[in-house]
């Protein structure tokens, strides 16, 4: 099962409807993953939390009013109902369709699809991978044990009973808060041993996937959890043991105080790899999603691209939504995504009488951008998206190939066309590479600058075509 289209209207960020249709055939029967760039401000943080909130609600009766845009709201009686009260609606498909409203009004979402989603849900921003390293800047230890039984591990199963971690622990809460005879004393024993010895068996698991992810950003760091079990102190009347401590090695040697010397990189590689281990503890639900909210702005370039292996091999059947303020980053995920796969949307805000509005925009590829233009007669326009789509076809099939470049940054806009098309050379054809070098000089370059020129119409669409004959040609390189 899988979200094929989000309808948002009067929350927070959006005033008035948005829809985002998660399709890109005429039937809309393919449900994509979806990458976002919004600047701020637009409404993409917004689209996070209608989600994140849609879900939620299944299990807590949340106020739908309390998170109307407040621009939706009557300026003379802001409780009054007005023609439109906000909803969020997802359409989700299988076999057929299936639509969910929360609204002021209605909650449709107690629906045990929606109830399961929730409980394993893969909801991660940047400010969450803080709680692994920067909140612990004034201690000697990481310790993950509240992060990972109320949070991240609360509904994974305990193997041994059969319970999650997360009712088990309010149960030992429950007994230790109360009188504890010597009955309930037995009782809480045995659930101490039990919670332990399942929660010793879980993190080792957890512990190995996590260092399965962290190894793709080839860091050398290796991780450890260490946990001993808990027990009951009878003369402070607490439990003891509580703690999870993260321990990491670098190059196979232990690194103390980690959290503190480690630079962020190296930390939200970290941070990832044990939430993204987390979620994949949990019993996956039919409808699997993982949406990732600036997630990745404590990692350079270079860093960020291995996160989308990660999602393509450790999360397989999950629908993805990744959204980012970064262009750079929002263009690359777009280089290495398949069209047939993923769905690129942009937010940008708009004005509307006195106060901002999200617009959204589908996302046309460059070569799409270049005919319109050309149909429009806008030559100039049009050959600088041919080259635009000619560079990235380029930088493209350098990083694919690993082709070193006088940039290591293959994003990087002062690295020109020359270099790279000289660079790839060897891995082209002999007839693409002298058309694209005699299109480059005649007709891409001139229109792209200054310079004045005579183009015809049939020149640009000979370019056109030499850059379609260069993307069919690097699909095919291995």
């Amino acid at each position: 099962m899988r979200i094929k289209e989000i309808e948002i209207s009067n929350f927070k960020g959006f005033y008035d409807t948005c829809t985002i249709n998660m399709t890109n055939d005429k039937h809309g029967t393919n449900c994509l993953n979806l990458v976002v760039y919004g600047e701020n401000g637009s409404g993409k943080s917004s689209l996070y939390q209608a989600l994140e909130l849609f879900l939620e609600s299944s299990e807590e009766n949340l106020d739908f009013r309390i998170y109307r845009n407040i621009f939706a709201i009557s300026d003379d009686d802001p409780n009054s109902k007005s023609k439109n009260d906000g909803y969020i609606k997802l359409t989700l498909r299988d076999s057929n369709d299936h639509i969910y409203v929360w609204s002021p009004t209605r909650r449709e979402t107690t629906n045990t699809t929606i109830v399961q989603a929730n409980k394993a849900k893969g909801f991660l921003d940047y400010k969450s991978l803080l709680d692994t390293y920067f909140l612990h800047r004034s201690e000697d230890n990481v310790d993950l044990f509240f992060l990972l039984i109320e949070n991240l591990l609360a509904n994974a199963f305990n193997d041994i009973t059969g319970k999650t971690f997360g009712s088990e622990w309010n149960e030992i809460q429950a007994i230790v808060a109360g009188r504890v005879t010597k009955a309930k004393r037995q009782q809480l024993d045995d659930l101490l041993a039990n919670f332990s010895q399942g929660l010793i068996a879980k993190l080792e698991t957890l512990q190995d996937k996590a260092s399965d992810i962290l190894s793709v950003f080839e860091y050398k760091l290796k991780i450890e959890l260490q946990f001993n079990g808990l027990g009951y102190a009878e003369d402070k009347k607490e439990i003891t043991g509580n703690h999870i401590i993260l321990r990491v090695d670098f190059f196979k040697k232990p690194f103390g105080k980690h959290h503190i010397f480690l630079n962020e990189a190296k930390l939200s590689a970290i941070a990832l790899s044990i939430y993204l281990a987390s979620l994949l503890q949990i019993p996956m639900p039919d409808l699997k999603l993982l949406v990732l909210d600036d997630v990745l702005i404590g990692l350079d370039m270079s860093n960020r691209i291995p996160v989308l292996g990660i999602l393509e091999n450790f999360f397989p059947d999950h629908q993805k939504i990744i959204t980012t303020y970064d262009r750079q980053w929002y263009e690359m995920v777009r280089l290495r995504t398949k069209d047939s796969e993923w769905k690129y949307i942009e937010f940008y805000s708009g004005q509307l009488d006195d106060f901002e509005i999200p617009v959204l925009k589908n996302a046309q590829n460059y070569l799409d951008t270049a005919r319109n233009h050309l149909t429009a007669k806008d030559y100039k326009a049009c050959a600088v998206y041919i080259r635009t789509a000619f560079e990235i076809e380029l930088k493209n099939l350098a990083m694919k190939k690993n082709i070193k470049l006088p940039y290591k940054d293959v994003m990087n806009e002062s690295l020109t066309s020359g270099p790279l098309l000289d660079a790839c050379k060897y891995l082209l054809q002999q007839a693409t590479y002298d058309q694209l070098v005699m299109y480059r000089k005649f007709i891409m370059n001139p229109l792209s600058h200054s310079q004045l020129s005579t183009i015809y119409e049939q020149e640009l669409t000979d370019s056109i075509k030499a850059v379609e004959d260069l993307v069919t040609e690097i699909q095919n390189i291995r």
